[in-house]
């Protein structure tokens, strides 16, 4: 079971690598725009903190996609009025 775990963590690792290079290139082209004169400078700004921006899944959801036959639904709030 832990050669499963090293490997997903070395993958993650690996993703994670790819994801910063890939983003930081993105940033790279909204400045190189910015410096041409396609976009002002606050567009470039915006278009570099969208690339920033996280996702969080949440765990139900996380558990529901390992295992299908365990879907458990939240309850859900109650509404205020």
């Amino acid at each position: 079971m832990s050669d499963d775990k090293n490997k997903n963590r070395e993958l993650a690792k690996k993703l994670v690598e790819i994801n910063f290079e890939d983003r930081r290139q993105l940033q790279y082209l909204s400045m190189k725009k910015w410096d041409a004169g396609y976009l002002t400078g606050v567009e470039a700004i915006d278009e570099i903190l969208s690339f920033e921006k996280l996702i969080t899944i949440d765990i139900a959801t996380l558990r529901a996609a390992r295992n299908p036959q365990e879907i458990k639904k939240k309850p859900t709030p109650p509404k205020r009025s």
